[in-house]
C-alpha cells in the first residue's frame, strides 16, 4: 500500500496498530513486536515527507476481531488495572481528533488515572499519570488495612481465626481478580482452574497477595496450593513460621540469643587454642573466662609481673572449656 500510493496526493494515510506495541503485552511479544513496526513505519513514511498517521489502539469494548474472546471478567480487570476499554463512540471520536494531530504515531486509549496500577505494575510510559498510592486507594474505593503489620494482627489470634482471616484476605483477592462483588463468592475448596484462573490472572492474583501480605510469592503460586483453602494454610506458614509465638528461633523469649553449654563445649573442643590465637580471638575467649589475655594483661592491670609467654599455648581444650563457662573444677 505505501509503494502503490506514493506518487498520489494522499490526504490521509492511516494505519491501525495496538497499544501493545507502545506498552508491551505478557505472552504476546511477536504480536507487539509487529505493531511496534507499524508505528515505526508511518514515522519513517513522515520523515519522508509523506502523510502517515499509526494509531496504536487500546482495547475496544465491542467484541470483534481480537476482542472477541475477552469475557467480562476480563474487561473487568483490565478496568480495575486504569486501562477501561473503549466505547465505540470514544473510539470514533479519537479517530477524529488523531487525524487532526501533527504526530505520526498515537496511542488512543482510555486511561483512569484513579485506579491505573490497580491491578499489577503500571507500565512505565503511563507511570506519570498514576495518581499516589493512597489516592489511588480512596478513589477506587478500596480501604486499606495496612495501618498495622498485618503479622502483628495475625499473632493476637487463635490458629484458628488466623486461618480464617488469612482466607478472608485470598478470597477478597479472587474476588478483585475475577470481578466478583465480594469475597464470599468465592468457594474456599473449589479450585482456581475451575474458578477460571489462567496465566494472567494467575499473575495478577499473585502481585495482588503479595502487596497486600507484604510477601515474594512465586509464579507458581495457584499451581502449587490450588485451592484458596490450601492456598491460606501456605500464606499463614509463610507469614507466621514459627506459629505466632512471641520468640526467636533457638533464642529466648526476650529475644535474647541463648546458647547453652554444650553448644559452647562442641564449638570449643573442635577449635585449637593456637588456632583461636592464630585468628585473633583468643583474647576475647580469655576475656569471656575471666583471665589475663593472650599477652598476660587483664582489664585493670596495664602489665602482668611476670607473664608467661606460653602459658596458653598448651592449655588443654577442656580446660579452655572450663574456664569459658565458670565450672569449678
Amino acid at each position: 500500500l505505501d509503494e502503490l500510493t506514493r506518487e498520489d496526493d494522499l490526504a490521509v494515510f492511516a494505519v491501525f496498530s495496538s497499544s501493545a506495541g507502545v506498552l508491551g503485552s505478557p505472552g504476546q511479544g511477536n504480536y507487539s513486536a509487529a505493531n511496534a513496526f507499524l508505528d515505526a513505519y508511518a514515522t519513517r513514511r513522515r520523515q519522508q515527507g509523506l502523510p502517515a498517521t499509526s494509531l496504536a489502539w487500546g482495547p475496544w469494548s465491542q467484541s470483534t476481531g481480537m476482542t472477541s474472546d475477552l469475557s467480562e471478567a476480563d474487561l473487568r480487570r483490565m478496568a480495575r488495572a486504569g486501562l477501561p476499554a473503549l466505547r465505540p463512540e470514544q473510539g470514533l471520536a479519537l479517530f477524529d481528533a488523531a487525524l487532526e494531530h501533527p504526530g505520526p504515531a498515537l496511542l488512543p486509549m482510555a486511561v483512569d488515572s484513579r485506579t491505573l496500577g490497580g491491578g499489577g505494575p503500571v507500565p512505565p510510559l503511563l507511570r506519570g499519570l498514576a495518581q499516589p498510592a493512597g489516592r489511588r486507594t480512596a478513589a477506587s474505593g478500596e480501604g486499606s488495612d495496612d495501618a498495622e503489620p498485618l503479622t502483628r494482627r495475625l499473632a493476637a489470634l487463635s490458629p484458628a481465626e488466623r486461618e480464617r482471616a488469612v482466607l478472608d484476605t485470598v478470597c477478597a483477592q479472587v474476588a478483585g481478580v475475577l470481578g466478583y462483588g465480594s469475597g464470599d463468592e468465592v468457594g474456599p475448596e473449589v479450585t482456581f482452574k475451575e474458578l477460571g484462573f489462567d496465566s494472567l490472572t494467575s499473575v495478577e492474583l499473585r502481585n495482588r497477595l503479595g502487596t497486600a501480605l507484604g510477601l515474594t510469592l512465586p509464579a507458581t503460586l495457584i499451581f502449587d496450593y490450588p485451592t484458596p483453602l490450601e492456598l491460606a494454610g501456605h500464606l499463614c506458614e509463610e507469614l507466621l513460621p514459627d506459629g505466632g509465638e512471641d520468640e526467636t528461633p533457638g533464642g529466648a523469649a526476650d529475644g535474647t540469643n541463648a546458647v547453652d553449654d554444650a553448644t559452647i563445649r562442641e564449638a570449643l573442643a573442635n577449635v585449637p587454642v593456637d588456632a583461636l590465637r592464630r585468628s585473633g580471638v583468643l583474647d576475647t575467649v580469655l576475656a569471656l573466662a575471666g583471665g589475663p589475655d593472650a599477652d598476660g594483661r587483664t582489664d585493670g592491670q596495664p602489665e602482668a609481673a611476670e607473664p608467661d609467654a606460653d602459658s596458653y599455648e598448651d592449655v588443654e581444650v577442656d580446660d579452655l572449656v572450663r574456664m569459658v563457662l565458670g565450672d569449678e573444677e
